[in-house]
């Protein structure tokens, strides 16, 4: 077994904890939903899809973020289509250098087998090096299951 030499401690930086951090914290979050079984319950995988669209908020990936919405989402009463919302994203990417994304714990509804709705509070920040602006975001989206997966077809924020 390795020990390192007496007065010398190596802590990694906090960027590089980060993404271990997130990843830790998402499986702890998701495992009591679990259970003893496959973890494929439906709150399950959306609760995953939720994290997967944090993740490519963080990492700069509109794609990444955009392969959990259907193609016929209808946002902000209608004001914002599947389109629109790309642009919105591309907004919030090129006008900062670095986003975080913090989420409440979210409160999944089943209705049915194929709709779900979900109600989350989101922290995003964002700037050049450091943080600069941050908005609070309560977030109520509609899903469905489409082709097997579970997406956002309607959400509305303030």
């Amino acid at each position: 077994m390795f020990t390192q030499p007496r007065g010398v401690v190596r802590r990694p930086g906090r960027a590089a904890l980060r993404p271990w951090l997130r990843c830790l914290l998402a499986v702890g979050a998701l495992a009591p939903l679990a259970g003893c079984g496959d973890g494929e319950t439906p709150e399950a995988r959306i609760r995953a899809a939720i994290a997967a669209m944090e993740t490519a908020v963080e990492s700069r990936e509109p794609g990444g973020f955009l392969e959990h919405v259907t193609d016929d989402f209808s946002g902000q009463h209608g004001n914002l289509d599947r389109s629109t919302l790309r642009g919105y994203l591309a907004g919030l990417l090129v006008g900062n250098e670095m986003i975080e994304v913090t989420l409440a714990p979210a409160t999944v509804t089943l209705h049915g087998a194929d709709r779900a709705t979900v109600e989350v509070s989101a922290l995003v920040i964002g700037g050049a090096r450091l943080p600069e602006r941050g908005e609070h975001l309560s977030i109520e989206s509609g899903w469905r299951l489409d082709d097997g997966e579970w997406k956002v077809y309607a959400a509305e924020w303030k």
